[in-house]
């Protein structure tokens, strides 16, 4: 008996084995057994090879470079969705997917294929996103083959400063990053690397102080340039722009006195050797987006603000702190059914030299708006930067939470807009009063109207 059931286990496993491969065989055309158990007469099947591209490590200045760690397949999920974009397939890894065979039995008909690695993010430090995405067409007792790339998907923004840098300026700067709707801060000697998610936007601000102890302000927008929209992996190199060589004195050309040159201009231009030193220094910053086997070099130079002009662009020679945005001049006008669908309102603040309070006052001609904010005691000013429980918990219920940086936010009440709507038409207005760390202020008024 022991015998006879060893036998009959074997013949079984036999059995499985021939139809499997029968199966195999059939879709890939070699075989036509119509009415297969497995397979119905409308079904394919996907063979799927991902094909993982880690971007070139980053050099810096100094010769360190980045390791360049090897991208498995094994772990990027697997989502497949049908011609209606349904997903009608998902795995947890791709080890997983080609645990349950080489290929994936699916309807006939057109699929769209992602493999990603990772957490896409508005913003955050040391987290690269990767993503490979395909369309392709399953016919009816075939087999597709498709092979994947999946790259970067997320822009990485790497930081090098030059020694001549470190020469000019104090190791205390700040250097700012958003991409319009997430901020992250580095400060001197942060090793992190910053992600955004694309949005067409990327501003680069630093705040310095030289080593004479002034502060300056540089901003610029890194997508000024349109390669950007191209690629993921930029470097962005920090320098100081070379001195000018003192040229070689020369005769006047005064066409009063031409052939008197012994006698001396009455307001001669300053000798190059006594101005040396007293002239700002002048960021200079390259942009390289670096892809595998090759460098496209940006040059952005920022330019040294003029004699009475502002060293930080957009602000005043004192660096006071700045609103700006739309419905601050004139109201943000909309319906009220316009106002449940949504809206983008956000004001950006800038405080470059630092934030110290940001407080807020609601008010609304709307009665039972009033009523509401003081159940949330959000009624009479408040201070964001100094907020009681219940008001933190009350803000951060509608996605306006405490400031995380000092130098640069969003005060974003998009997700208050459908709220406000429910109370119906009136006057919706938000103050907001900015003060800085040396004390300076400005105060602007947000306002909303629905009809």
């Amino acid at each position: 008996m022991k015998k006879r059931s060893i036998l009959t286990i074997l013949l079984a496993g036999t059995l499985f084995f021939n139809t499997s491969c029968e199966m195999e065989k059939e879709l890939r055309g070699k075989t036509e057994t119509p009415g297969s158990a497995q397979m119905t007469g409308a079904q394919g099947a996907l063979q799927l090879t991902l094909n993982p591209l880690r971007e070139a490590p980053v050099t810096l200045k100094s010769g360190a470079a980045e390791e360049a760690e090897q991208l498995s397949p094994d772990d990027f999920t697997i989502s497949i969705y049908d011609a209606s974009g349904t997903r009608v397939h998902y795995f947890n890894s791709y080890r997983e997917m080609l645990a349950q065979g080489t290929v994936l039995m699916l309807d006939e008909g057109t699929y769209t294929v992602k493999a990603a690695l990772g957490e896409l993010q508005e913003a955050a430090f040391d987290a690269p996103y990767y993503e490979g995405t395909g369309t392709i067409t399953v016919n009816a007792k075939e087999i597709s083959t498709v092979t994947m790339d999946c790259g970067l998907a997320n822009k990485k923004i790497s930081i090098a400063v030059s020694e001549d840098f470190l020469k000019n300026f104090w190791p205390n700067y700040t250097i700012i990053l958003t991409n319009g709707r997430g901020i992250l801060t580095q400060k001197h000697q942060d090793t992190r690397t910053a992600y955004f998610k694309e949005s067409q936007q990327l501003d680069f601000i630093i705040h310095v102080t030289t080593a004479e102890g002034k502060s300056l302000t540089y901003s610029t927008n890194l997508y000024s340039n349109d390669l950007l929209n191209e690629h993921n992996n930029i470097l962005v190199n920090l320098d100081i722009l070379e001195s000018l060589e003192p040229q070689e004195p020369t005769n006047p050309d005064n066409p009063d006195n031409p052939d008197n040159p012994d006698n001396p201009d009455p307001n001669p231009d300053p000798d190059p050797e006594e101005t040396e030193g007293t002239a700002v220094p002048t960021i200079k910053v390259d942009v390289s987006l670096i892809e595998r086997e090759y460098v496209i070099e940006i040059p952005s130079d920022f330019i040294e603000p003029e004699e009475g002009g502002s060293d930080n662009p957009g602000g005043n020679e004192n660096n006071a702190p700045s609103i700006s945005g739309n419905g601050l001049s004139a109201p943000i006008s909309m319906t009220v059914d316009e106002a449940r669908s949504g809206a983008t309102v956000k004001l950006n603040i800038n405080s470059p030299n630092g934030l110290k309070n940001l407080y807020i006052q609601i008010t609304s001609s709307a009665g039972d708006f009033i009523e509401a904010l003081e159940a949330m005691e959000l009624d009479k000013p408040f201070d964001m930067m100094n907020l009681t429980a219940t008001q933190e918990e009350m803000l951060a219920a509608v996605n306006l939470s405490k400031p995380q940086d000092a130098y640069s936010n969003v005060f974003d009440i998009s997700d208050f807009v459908p709220m406000i709507a429910v109370f119906g038409s009136g006057s919706y207005n938000f103050k907001l009063t900015v003060v800085d760390q040396e004390g300076q202020s400005v105060t602007k008024t947000l306002t909303i109207k629905l009809t």
